[in-house]
């Protein structure tokens, strides 16, 4: 990342999830715009009126969550185009996302 300092004085990052800068890096200087990755996940169920079903889980995603320091994120993943959705629950294939407007929104 030439010339792109994310914080002053950092002197070692973990490369695990710094070579893809990954969501809890871009948290750590407030942009998501240089992610490397991401996964494109489905819908296949909505169970209830604010529950998603989605066709990934900690297995193509991660089932860690940073509760503390620069890199804290909320929940176990972002969805993209949508500021205040999250991923709530993660199993080996699954994610459960628990919000009526983002359910509202998708098929």
């Amino acid at each position: 990342m030439h010339g792109f300092e994310i914080l002053e004085g950092i002197t070692e990052i973990r490369p695990g999830t710094y070579i893809f800068m990954d969501a809890s890096q871009g948290n750590s200087f407030g942009s998501h715009d240089l992610c490397a990755a991401t996964v494109l996940a489905t819908v296949i169920s909505k169970p209830t009126e604010d529950r998603v079903v989605l066709d990934v889980g900690a297995k193509g995603l991660t089932a860690q969550t940073r509760s503390q320091g620069l890199c804290t994120t909320t929940g176990l993943g972002l969805i993209k185009g949508y500021d205040n959705v999250t991923i709530h629950t993660v199993f080996d294939e699954h994610a459960i996302i628990y919000n009526r407007d983002f359910s509202n929104l998708v098929s």
